[in-house]
């Protein structure tokens, strides 16, 4: 697996990740973004530090690595210190087919990342606590990227 690394210039420092990875949230963007358009978007109209997902997958297949893993994302309410943030490029409320090659970067990500991390339950955002929202969307391929098609709850 390639992760394409960045040099991203954050707007303010980031904070460092106090405690273990409980969970490993998925996410979409609500549109076909870029890692570099999250970044910017993230500092200029959110005025967050910088990118808030630990990792980017584009609709080509391209996995980037966003914030740094030892480091608190910005991506979930009320969990982003006890999480990674994986989000996929496109608008799953509405685009109801993933592309191939977004699909299997995103096998292989989730795979890697739930072997790094055995004890972390993989959870749509839209599920976590506190976190009343449709992402990662309704045509998202939830059970195929993470657990090979077994439906999960």
């Amino acid at each position: 697996m390639r992760v394409i690394e960045h040099n991203w210039q954050w707007a303010s420092p980031l904070v460092k990740r106090t405690g273990p990875v409980k969970y490993i949230v998925v996410h979409h963007a609500a549109g076909d973004s870029t890692a570099e358009g999250v970044h910017y978007g993230h500092i200029h109209e959110n005025h967050w530090s910088g990118i808030g997902y630990h990792y980017f997958v584009e609709l080509d297949g391209d996995i980037h690595r966003g914030r740094p893993e030892s480091m608190m994302g910005a991506h979930v309410n009320e969990h982003n210190d006890e999480s990674i943030g994986v989000c996929f490029s496109g608008n799953y409320e509405v685009r109801k087919n993933m592309p191939k090659a977004q699909l299997e970067s995103g096998k292989e990500l989730l795979a890697d990342l739930q072997r790094r991390y055995p004890g972390a339950k993989v959870m749509k955002h839209g599920k976590m606590p506190d976190n009343a929202t449709a992402c990662p969307g309704k045509y998202f391929p939830f059970d195929e990227i993470v657990n090979g098609g077994k439906v999960s709850d």
